[in-house]
């Protein structure tokens, strides 16, 4: 991160390895807007300091943080397949093709029941159960406005061509019901059908352009719902 956060008396949470991500500069208001990469959770007061250090130290009107927290250190064996196989957008990889139309992830909430919503998987933690003969199909899949951990028992003979399907930065649309977690009380999606989507890329349609700078993260895993914050 920023070396001169480093040396303020008003940060007391540990920042070390935070990423910076998805800047952008508006040159007309002086005013920059990023998504900050984290380890661990931080106070939300804090992450208003560092806004007011930044604004102060880089002679802007205002700094405006996304935060996001890694749900887990990823294994070396994660951090070798980020980039997963080529896959035809489209494609079905379980139940039907969405009809419904994705919503985005920051605006979902266990009220909304059965929702739809398409991004990046960030992390697959899918796993066999030798006693029950059945998969866990188990990823995180986030659209960088939010993350939604997606689960479901599988115990057909088919399963398992459904879960080694699903890779590691493959962008899909997931559809089903949301629920909460017994093991960890964080909102779940229970998928229904699954199917590879075309990543969306963002434009400026503005008049007079921004300036943006694009930092790629080392580590694409992001938090549960409940940690996230918008600040």
């Amino acid at each position: 991160m920023f070396p001169f956060c480093k040396e303020s008396e008003r940060l007391s949470a540990n920042y070390d390895g935070a990423l910076v991500s998805d800047v952008t500069i508006n040159t007309t208001k002086s005013v920059m807007e990023f998504t900050l990469l984290l380890s661990e959770p931080a106070p939300p007061m804090e992450i208003g300091a560092i806004e007011s250090i930044l604004a102060m130290e880089l002679g802007l009107a205002s700094v405006n943080i996304t935060a996001v927290y890694a749900r887990a250190k990823r294994s070396a064996t994660a951090r070798k397949s980020r980039k997963a196989p080529p896959a035809r957008t489209g494609s079905i990889i379980m139940g039907r093709k969405v009809s419904a139309i994705p919503i985005p992830m920051e605006t979902v909430s266990l009220e909304i029941g059965k929702v739809a919503v398409s991004g990046e998987v960030c992390d697959v933690t899918s796993r066999y159960l030798e006693k029950r003969k059945a998969w866990i199909l188990n990823f995180d899949i986030t659209d960088y406005t939010g993350t939604i951990h997606v689960s479901k028992f599988l115990q057909d003979e088919d399963d398992a061509k459904i879960v080694q399907k699903v890779k590691t930065g493959m962008w899909l649309t997931v559809s089903g019901s949301l629920s909460i977690s017994r093991y960890d009380d964080d909102l779940t999606l229970e998928p229904v059908n699954i199917e590879v989507a075309e990543k969306k890329r963002r434009l400026d349609t503005a008049a007079k352009k921004r300036v943006e700078l694009t930092f790629t993260p080392r580590c694409p895993r992001w938090t549960p719902w409940r940690t996230q914050q918008r600040l």
